[in-house]
Formats: structure tokens, sequence, C-alpha cells
């Protein structure tokens, strides 16, 4: 299961790697494409063969979609078989398998497409909007709001199965997961402290552990007695019977994968780390130049391909177990032609630039003992009950590094003082959306990565969140047409200049000497563009 990104970014690859489903934009185009991918041609993608999923046809927004994953569904017909065993439990007998993309949208919608997205090959409709999501090769497991479990196959809008949560029933769910071991299928229930391991296969589906844990984001099957658990701070091993950490590594994942007893982990920064239990450091990070991992996912081969974005477009590369063991640090570099070109405007020296739009300026260097003194001088302001102007003028100081405001947030701030910070800035972004101090935008950032699970358990929040989505909506709205006007006036610009050149050709041409005069007199006009002193 994935959600969308804040950025309104999908990206995601199919379970058998056939596709990769991608759309950079969903506020602002209704579409979806689907990359082929192809193993004997080392994944490169021919943009000619890209499916696109064109959501207005089936009058649907991808805007809209709440969770997005893949599963199976056959190539021969509609209808999978069902057998019943003489437990009682269901299993699903497929043919032969394709994979297909799964839409969750509100109120309770499952939507389901065929493998090219060109048609919708089932619906599901839940009456109770949807919690979470996660599917098992032809498998759907779903959670809606009143915490019903509920068993569907890709084929089929009736479930197989559906049975109520008994722990955790009155508790806000954070996320739901399925966790397929090798010999046996369980459910990860995550809460904000705690995640709850219940085994759904017998007639009346019982919990088998209780992690105490705060903040999970995502449960993974690690072994038949581990699982892998990240939260918003750390990724750790936790031994089921015992429920006790047995190892954690300090690192902010966005994504984590279980990959040949080896734990992948995708940080918010676009770094994938790969570590080994047992190892305090990673055995290898993998890095893109000048750009961030988006997505990953083992081949069938035991490698592992990386999706990332270049400009608009997606790329990817393969990198090998020999590498990843033999490798501490991975940098895969793009061909020069590839390169994005870095602004000239960045390039000119500090007193060149003052005729240019002054961009985001770089932190004066500060001292440790400095750094504590604007560290606590904000500590005190978020106990002391000051102004929410007061605050924002000190998270606004020249002195913040985006280092040092991700360092902060992640150590030193209570929860509690993470929640007037947010309140603070989002009331103030709220007013004045177009407010261009990038240091202020850096803690709201980071406040919503690190404390996110935080910030939404308070309701007092929803006011200001939703004000806040209002105004970055309508700004989101105004902007391509601030756009087009730029566009239209540039265009108006190169037109006069065009006219005023062919002028004064037309003018050399015909009389020299009349041009001669006219240049020392320096008046020039143009017809139709007004008077032009140059």
């Amino acid at each position: 299961m994935s959600g969308k990104s804040n950025d309104e970014l999908i990206a995601s690859f199919s379970s058998d790697l056939s596709a990769f489903a991608f759309q950079a934009n969903c506020a602002q185009k209704n579409f979806l494409d689907l990359y082929p991918l192809v193993a004997t041609n080392d994944y490169n993608v021919n943009s000619s063969l890209v499916n696109r999923i064109e959501y207005d046809a089936m009058d649907l927004s991808v805007s809209e979609v709440k969770f997005l994953t893949w599963c199976c569904t056959s190539k021969d017909g509609p209808a999978a078989k069902v057998k019943r065993k003489n437990s009682g439990e269901e299993a699903v007998e497929d043919s032969k398998d394709e994979c297909s993309l799964v839409n969750v949208f509100p109120h309770g919608k499952i939507v389901i497409f065929s493998p090219n997205g060109q048609n919708i090959v089932n619906i599901i409709q839940n009456k109770k909007e949807l919690l979470g999501i996660y599917t098992t090769g032809s498998s759907i497991w779903i959670l809606d709001e009143e915490k019903t479990v509920k068993h569907f196959t890709s084929t089929s809008p009736k479930p197989l199965k559906t049975f109520h949560l008994t722990d955790g029933k009155n508790e806000e769910i954070k996320n739901f997961q399925v966790l397929q071991f090798a010999q046996k299928t369980w459910l990860a229930v995550a809460l904000e402290d705690a995640v709850y391991i219940i085994d759904p296969t017998k007639r009346r589906p019982t919990t088998v552990a209780k992690l105490e844990v705060f903040g999970c984001t995502s449960c993974r099957p690690l072994d038949e007695e581990h699982v892998i658990i990240a939260d918003v701070e750390k990724v750790s091993v936790v031994n089921l019977k015992q429920n006790e950490v047995i190892q954690s590594w300090n690192i902010e994942a966005k994504r984590v994968a279980v990959i040949d007893q080896m734990v992948a982990v995708l940080d918010v920064e676009g770094t994938l780390s790969i570590f080994k239990t047992g190892s305090s450091k990673p055995v290898s990070r993998i890095q893109v130049e000048n750009c961030e991992i988006i997505d990953f996912k083992e081949t069938s081969t035991g490698n592992i391909i990386l999706a990332w974005l270049n400009v608009n477009e997606p790329r990817f590369e393969i990198v090998t177990p020999k590498q990843i063991s033999s490798t501490e640090s991975i940098i895969i570099t793009l061909p020069k032609a590839e390169v994005t070109q870095v602004s000239t405007q960045d390039l000119r020296p500090a007193q060149d630039s003052e005729d240019s739009v002054s961009g985001p300026t770089a932190p004066a260097k500060v001292t440790k003992s400095e750094q504590g003194k604007l560290n606590q001088q904000l500590i005190d302001a978020l106990t002391g009950n000051v102004q929410n102007s007061t605050l924002i003028d000190i998270i606004c100081i020249e002195k913040w590094s985006e280092t040092n405001i991700k360092e902060l947030i992640r150590t030193e701030l209570s929860h509690d003082a993470c929640n007037t910070l947010y309140n603070a800035i989002a009331e103030f972004l709220a007013k004045d959306v177009w407010h261009t101090n990038p240091r202020l935008h850096w803690w709201l950032n980071w406040l919503l990565i690190l404390r996110s699970t935080h910030i939404e358990a308070l309701n007092s929040h929803n006011k200001t969140t939703k004000r806040l989505k209002s105004s970055l909506k309508s700004c989101s709205e105004a902007f391509p047409v601030l756009l087009s006007i730029q566009g239209a006036l540039e265009m108006l610009k190169a037109q006069a200049k065009l006219r005023h050149d062919l002028a004064q050709m037309t003018l050399k041409e015909q009389d020299p000497i009349a041009t001669e005069t006219m240049q020392e007199n320096e008046v020039l006009y143009v017809n139709g563009e007004g008077d032009d002193f140059a």
C-alpha cells in the first residue's frame, strides 16, 4: 500500500516489475503513465510504449486517489476459482496472472484497472471510508472506519471473509499491513503507541502479539520470528515472541523492504541504505547525484532496481548484490548530455546578482555556542506562551540552516512544542502563502515529516490545516496563470525587439545616410510599439 506524498507525486513499481506507475503532478494533470519494464532490455523504457490511464474518460480524478497499490489479475478470464478448505479457510486458485493497478478513492471506492490501464476490470464498493488497503498476489485486504477487515480477490466485488477488530477498535489506527511470512499470513494494525499482530486465518481471528512501539509507519516480516518496524525516528528489528527490540538504526524511513535477509531503507532525503542485522552501520548507501530516489524494488535475479526523477521523467538503474557487498557508497551519475544545466544565475558572483531576483541566501556560518543560544531562544519562546508573530520572527532568523532545523525537531523539541510551532507556521502561511523566506518552509516540511503522528493526533489542528490546504490550493491554481502571463509578456518583449531590429535593417537598406543621421540623434520610432528612446 502506498499513499500519495505531500508533493502529489505517484511513483510505484508493480509487484512483478512489469510496469512503473508515475505522475509528477496529480493536482494539475488528470492522468497516470504506466512505463513498461522489460528485464531483457535492462529496464530501459521506450517512451512510445508508455500506456496512459486517462482518468477523465472514466469520470475519475487522480488527485482524489487516497492509496495506490498493485494486485494480480487473471489473464484467462475475469473470474478466479475459489476453493474452500475443510478448516473453513478460503484459498484462491489463480491461473496465469498479470499485475494490475489498484486505486482507492473516497467513500470506499476501489478501482482495479487492466494491466495496460485502458479498462476497469473490477470495482469494489465498500459502504464505509477506507483506512488502509494491502495486497498480496490476487488477495486484497481492507480496513474501514468501522474497524472492519475484509478479504477480497481482485476479480470479485464480494468479500471472501469479514471480521471486526477487537484490539484497538476504539483507538485511531495509523497503519494497516499484511505480513506475508513463508508459512503464514498475519495482519499488522498500528496505533499511536502500539502495533497489534493478528492471525486472520482462524475462524475467530486472534491477536498474536502486541508490540509496544510509538509512531509506527511501516511493518515488514524479516523471518518467522522477527519483524522490521519503522517509526518517525528509526528502523528496528523486533522479536515477536519476546516483544523485544533486537536492534535499531537511527534513520528516518520513507519506505522499508526486506531483500535477501537485509533491510533496505529509503530515507526522507532520497538515499537508499542497506542494513544487515548485527551491524550498526549500513552495508552500502546508494545515491543518485543531484537527484532523489523515489522508489525501489528487488528483481527476480536478486538485483535492486531504482527509480529517480530526472526533471519530470523517471529514470531507472540496476544495482547488483556484488556492488552492494563490495561498495560502501554507490553514487549514480547521469551522462553529461542528460544532466540538468544549472541556472547561470546560480553561477554569478555575489556582486553581479543585485539586478536579479533574490533567491534563498545561504546561512552565515554559525558556531556551536551561537547555535545553542538560538535553539534555547526558540525553546524558551515555545514554553513561554509568546505570540505567534514572535515565533515566526525567531524561526526566520538567517542563522538557521535546514540541517540544524531538522536536528532540533528530531532530538530536542517536545510533542507540545512541535504542535505549538506547527500551529504558528500553518496560521501564518494560510494568511501569506506567498511568503518567500525558505526557512519557514523548511520548518513546516520537517515538522510534517518527523512529527506528523503527533500533529495528526490533535483535533485542534484540523481547522488550521484546512485553511492552509485551502490557501495552498488557491496558490497552486494561481501559479500556472502567473506563468502564462509571464510567458505572454516575454513574447511581447521578444516581438518588440524583433520589430525594432527589422526596422533598423529596413532603414539601413533604404537610406544608409539617413540611418546614420538618425543614430546620431539617438531617436527611433518603431511603428506599432510607441516610442523607444535608446
